[in-house]
């Protein structure tokens, strides 16, 4: 097997660092657009400020489980040298919870006004990074299969 360098691993926190950045904000997205619908929806304050708190406190448990597992996963991801592949899936994931919470919260917006082409446009580079990561990273886990089989 390959030997590892610092750079790699060195690589693998600053993708660590990036994907808990874009964890966070996806959550607060997704807090927000929840919180949105359920005011479109004319629910009590009081209710609505209680989901909210509690998406808040569920969705920061989840944080920090993802935390500790991302920090594994990107670490064996450097040493198995397909670390590209993991940063891809991981953001990608909350790449498409934020764009699919931000398309959410434009329909919200269109029922009162018309949304701004910069609100819809980073929505659509949400959507079309997210997917474009996944795809990236289900092309390299198939590629990386076939050249396992390769040799064996």
């Amino acid at each position: 097997m390959r030997k590892t360098s610092i750079g790699h691993y060195a690589l693998a926190y600053l993708f660590w660092l990036v994907t808990l950045a874009i964890t966070l904000l996806a959550c607060s997205v997704l807090v927000e657009t929840v919180v949105g619908v359920l005011g479109l929806a004319e629910f009590h304050r009081f209710f609505i400020r209680a989901v909210r708190q509690f998406l808040i406190f569920f969705l920061g448990i989840l944080v920090l489980g993802l935390l500790v597992y991302n920090e594994h996963y990107f670490r064996t991801g450097a040493e198995r040298h397909r670390l590209l592949e993991r940063f891809a899936r991981m953001t990608g994931i909350w790449l498409l919870i934020m764009g699919i919470s931000h398309l959410i919260g434009i329909f919200i917006i269109l029922r009162s006004v018309s949304p701004g082409v910069l609100l819809v446009g980073g929505a659509v580079v949400e959507l079309f990074l997210g997917i474009g990561a996944l795809w990236y990273a289900r092309r390299s886990t198939h590629a990386h299969r076939q050249r396992a089989r390769a040799y064996t």
